[in-house]
């Protein structure tokens, strides 16, 4: 394991799909596959950022480490709107995710 973070953005608001990150795909939630494959990678700790208590508490299920943050900070990683990609700061990142 190596000192990198990795910060999945798991909105559960959706404006086509509502609550896509839930859905069963395969018998597990679709933020559980994204976690599984983010864990296999073996760069670091995978932390899920989302808006939503439903999907920290699925996440906790899973043994997955899942924060409540506010949607303007989803919107700051460039997860919170309908075509867009996700780019981040990482500095910006780091200093907003020790707040929660």
């Amino acid at each position: 394991m190596t000192d990198v973070l990795i910060a999945v953005p798991a909105r559960y608001g959706s404006s086509r799909l509502p609550g896509k990150i839930l859905k069963n795909l395969g018998g597990k939630p679709v933020i559980q596959h994204v976690y599984e494959t983010c864990k296999k990678t073996g760069l670091g700790e995978v932390i899920i950022a989302t808006e939503s208590p439903l999907v920290v508490e699925a996440c906790a299920k899973f043994g997955a480490n899942a924060k409540a943050v506010p949607t303007a900070f989803l919107k700051h990683l460039g997860a919170a709107t309908n075509n867009s990609l996700l780019t981040c700061k990482a500095t910006n990142l780091l200093s907003a995710l020790k707040q929660f």
